[in-house]
């Protein structure tokens, strides 16, 4: 989370230990089980999930009143791209 910048240095431990990333969280993560879940088909399945949450279509992974989500996808390499969507 650090790249993002969603909590400061030395803070990440805490922040997720608190719950930030789940469901109900501040900032919910992978709420469709990440790359341990579904295909990786080159991130396109995260695109998918975000597009289901801000139509409010993801069923029981649906968090809240989404509004915002945001996508990335940081390689081996460093290399990555991010794509932030809200509704419309």
């Amino acid at each position: 989370m650090r790249y993002i910048g969603f909590c400061g240095k030395g803070e990440g431990g805490a922040f997720v230990e608190g719950g930030a990333l789940g469901l109900q969280g501040r900032l919910p993560v992978n709420t469709h089980g990440g790359l341990l879940s579904q295909s990786h088909m080159a991130g396109m399945n995260h695109v998918v999930e975000l597009v289901r949450q801000l139509r409010g279509q993801a069923g029981r992974a649906q968090v809240p009143d989404a509004e915002v989500g945001l996508v990335t996808g940081y390689g081996d390499l460093g290399d990555g791209t991010i794509a932030i969507m809200a509704r419309g």
